[in-house]
């Protein structure tokens, strides 16, 4: 799943996939290149105990996202979405 947030004249994007026991995210700015995450943000990776507490903690973070203003945008176009000012 993903999700973006307009701050200023930025746009930064959050993501997160769950896969079994594994919750994956990755987080930066739009716009800067893919292959240098040292530019693009940070990608992590943290296994849980079990499923449960996997699906737990991913609903958690995305409730925590959602607060701070980031709304999903999974199979939109980021461009095609309002500026927010």
């Amino acid at each position: 799943m993903r999700f973006e947030k307009q701050i200023g004249d930025s746009r930064r994007f959050w993501e997160v996939l769950l896969k079994g026991r594994r919750v994956s995210t990755r987080t930066g700015k739009v716009g800067l290149s893919t292959r240098n995450l040292a530019l693009d943000g940070r990608a992590t990776d943290r296994e849980y105990a079990d499923v449960e507490l996997a699906q737990r903690s991913l609903e958690r973070m995305i409730a925590s996202k959602l607060e701070d203003g980031f709304r999903r945008v999974d199979g939109v176009d980021p461009d095609a979405l309002p500026k927010f000012r």
